[in-house]
């Protein structure tokens, strides 16, 4: 027997499937994603990569799944030779990437304050236990 749901997360249609256990386990796996989504979304203003993004330059407490997520951009990052750079995000925004896609043809680019036309680069966040620090003028965007 398997149970499935559809539904809208993190900007994209998500399909979650259980085969062979209790289809109540959809439930909580919807649950684990919109908690991440909570914690990861940078279009939800109390989200804490918004957090970060607002107050790049020092260090802000967050949750392991997120220091999890920053260390694996920042190994993608590497890995990719910097063609991979979640500190773009200046660049992305500037580009009119400011608002979830369902959103975009509804209005011009809004102005935004955030980082250089270039990344800083992965290797500048800095993490001590639960809490990382962007580099200052510095945006993340782990999408």
């Amino acid at each position: 027997m398997a149970a499935e749901r559809l539904f809208r997360a993190m900007g994209s249609d998500a399909h979650v499937i259980v085969v062979g256990g209790e289809p109540a386990l959809i439930n909580g796996a919807v649950k684990r994603i919109s908690d991440l989504e909570q914690r990861w979304s940078r279009f939800l203003e109390d989200s804490e990569i918004s957090q970060l993004n607002h107050k790049a330059g020092t260090f802000v407490p967050v949750s392991s799944e997120t220091v999890t997520l920053i260390q694996r951009a920042m190994e993608a990052w590497r890995l990719s030779g910097g063609a991979f750079d979640p500190t773009l995000l200046g660049a992305v925004l500037r580009a009119g990437y400011d608002r979830p896609f369902d959103q975009l043809v509804e209005a011009p680019p809004r102005r935004n304050e955030l980082g250089s036309l270039l990344g800083a680069g992965s290797a500048d966040i800095s993490i001590r236990e639960n809490s990382v620090r962007l580099p200052a003028r510095t945006g993340f965007d782990p999408g």
